[in-house]
């Protein structure tokens, strides 16, 4: 299994990249990129690789989001996190603009700081690897909005109200 996780910027990916010690991670880094609710942190899955099963997982990640711009996701795989004793629950249901990819949500749990910093280990390792670190331009998410709506599998009343109104500009161009 892989999970999927927005950051907030593009430029985190170099960031993390650079990093030597996760302990000298810039604190903003873990309010914006690694906030947690009850010490959980929501992730979407995707099965494997593929281009189908991951661009369903991103896609459902950016209309999770609040805003229709560029984006880029990190990439990491279950094996990194058992081996870091990091615990996922997939009980609950994500809260997605993509019908039918609400169950593509799960949530790494339990964490504390010294789970944190090993995740942000994970994170720095598979950072090195580009194929890991996807960056969907504006226009492609345009284009899968489009797509979806067309197909009938967008529901905008599930969006977050900036992306909402973003996208029901775009639909009404």
């Amino acid at each position: 299994m892989y999970y999927i996780r927005k950051f907030s910027k593009p430029s985190c990916v170099s960031k993390i990249k650079s990093l030597v010690d996760a302990r000298r991670l810039d604190a903003d880094f873990l309010g914006q990129d690694m906030r947690t609710s009850c010490n959980t942190l929501s992730v979407w899955k995707s099965a494997t690789l593929e281009a189908g099963d991951l661009n369903n997982a991103i896609c459902a990640a950016l209309l999770a989001s609040n805003a229709l711009e560029t984006t880029s996701f990190i990439i990491f795989n279950s094996e990194d996190l058992f081996k870091a004793n990091i615990t996922v629950d997939d009980g609950e249901r994500g809260a997605t603009g993509y019908i039918g990819r609400e169950s593509l949500h799960a949530n790494i749990t339990g964490l504390n700081i010294g789970k944190v910093l090993k995740l942000i280990d994970i994170y720095r390792s598979t950072c090195l690897d580009a194929a890991r670190t996807p960056v969907v331009k504006k226009g492609e998410f345009k284009r899968f909005v489009l797509e979806a709506e067309k197909a009938g599998s967008l529901n905008v009343d599930a969006l977050q109200e900036h992306l909402r109104n973003s996208i029901n500009r775009l639909l009404n161009e």
